[in-house]
């Protein structure tokens, strides 16, 4: 609507500015950011996870990409207490 009415015109940058600054905040910060804190994983991991997953797999890759990488965590963060503590 913004587009054809010319009276409008002036107002449509504002507005897609603000929408695509809100979109990336969400996408690369806020949603990183909650999810780490949900899975216990740093933020860099997570995007990096998300980006690997997407890129081997696809889609799919995408979405199992934060639990595979928490749970690859897990495995990790036990063996190295089995091995410290074995000792």
């Amino acid at each position: 609507l913004c587009l054809i009415s010319p009276e409008l015109r002036h107002d449509t940058l504002p507005i897609i500015l603000i929408n695509l600054g809100s979109q990336i905040f969400d996408a690369v910060i806020l949603v990183p950011l909650l999810v780490a804190k949900i899975v216990d994983l740093h933020p860099v991991i997570v995007v990096l996870a998300v980006i690997l997953g997407g890129q081997v797999l696809g889609v799919l890759g995408m979405i199992i990409s934060i639990p595979l990488a928490s749970a690859i965590k897990v495995f990790f963060t036990a063996f190295y207490r089995y091995m410290t503590h074995s000792h």
